[in-house]
């Protein structure tokens, strides 16, 4: 048996209602539409590869928000990046991650 697998892609979530959101309610809403996207990809946080967080001024409640939520024991590579233009008034951190998905064949 041999391991095969495919990368999959989880977009850019940002908060719809950042307007009216802190930079740690928005990074919580964040992680929470990242959740439900990987819930529909079939992928879990011990997939993940790789995490990308832009944020307009990345600060200590938004790192709390990342400690609860990401799996320690499987840390995916985390890239912090300063945000460009937002996607929509209000908004401060946009996420993407990438997931790695294995399964097992049988090689001949």
């Amino acid at each position: 048996m041999s391991g095969m697998g495919t990368r999959v892609l989880l977009g850019n979530h940002f908060s719809l209602q950042a307007e009216d959101m802190s930079a740690k309610e928005q990074m919580k809403d964040v992680l929470t539409m990242l959740d439900e996207s990987m819930i529909h990809a079939g992928v879990t946080k011990e997939q993940l590869i790789r995490v990308d967080i832009f944020a307009k001024n990345y600060n200590e409640e938004m790192e709390q928000e990342w400690t609860k939520w990401v799996d320690s024991e499987n840390l995916p590579a985390r890239f912090v990046y300063p945000m460009g233009e937002p996607r929509s008034v209000g908004v401060c951190v946009e996420v993407t991650a990438e997931a790695f998905v294995c399964w097992m064949t049988n090689a001949k």
